[in-house]
């Protein structure tokens, strides 16, 4: 026998009215929730720019829903000790301002290495993306695209952008998986290969290229 909610609620109904009827005395009070069981329930609030391991094992219980800032970086032990305790995130914005509708194309950032001129684009895009953007630090460019890799192959992102001192092997080692169309981007003049190849990773250098240069192929990511 199938039950639905509007079932469940006219037999509760009619089953309280009769006793009423009776002459017992029904109470319909909500019973209280203790409250450390509250604040077991509420999903922990997490103000700190870097996520790291520990700040996750010291404030978030496992199978829990955190919530940190837009644009935090996520250290790859702290991804993993997310992965390991089935924890899941969401970004917050700002106080003060108003959230963007999501975007329809999600890009991960993995930084291996970034020089002060991509910082300073990194940090700009942070505050302007309309891109759905989001970065994570990475420990080398083996694990940037062993990431890139996996992710990919489940559906964790639409694309990712690698940034690193090894642009060439990142490029190679993320066409090894029949899921990555990964593309090198040394200058503008190679944005057209995001749309010819279809790229889902662009490999992107740490440094030599100028802040204007560096915005122009992140906003070129939006519509692609």
């Amino acid at each position: 026998m199938n039950w639905n909610n509007v079932d469940i609620e006219s037999i509760v109904g009619n089953v309280l009215a009769e006793l009423q009827q009776r002459g017992h005395t029904v109470s319909t009070a909500v019973p209280s929730v203790p409250q450390n069981e509250q604040k077991r329930n509420q999903s922990p609030l997490l103000t700190d720019r870097v996520i790291t391991a520990d700040l996750l094992a010291q404030n978030v219980q496992p199978a829990a829903t955190i919530s940190i800032p837009a644009g935090s970086i996520i250290t790859p032990a702290a991804r993993d000790y997310l992965r390991e305790k089935k924890i899941q995130i969401q970004q917050r914005q700002p106080a003060g301002t108003t959230k963007a509708a999501p975007a329809a194309m999600k890009w991960r950032g993995l930084i291996v290495t970034a020089g002060d001129t991509l910082k300073s684009s990194l940090a700009n895009l942070e505050k302007n993306t309309n891109i759905g953007w989001s970065q994570e630090s990475s420990d080398s460019t083996e694990a940037a695209a062993e990431t890139a890799k996996h992710e990919l192959a489940r559906g964790g992102a639409h694309g990712f952008v690698i940034c690193t001192d090894r642009v060439a092997t990142a490029c190679c080692l993320v066409n090894r998986s029949e899921s990555v169309r990964g593309v090198a981007i040394n200058s503008v003049k190679d944005i057209p290969a995001i749309a010819e190849l279809k790229a889902n990773v662009i490999c992107l250098p740490c440094n030599g290229l100028s802040f204007i240069d560096y915005r122009t192929i992140f906003r070129a990511l939006a519509s692609h």
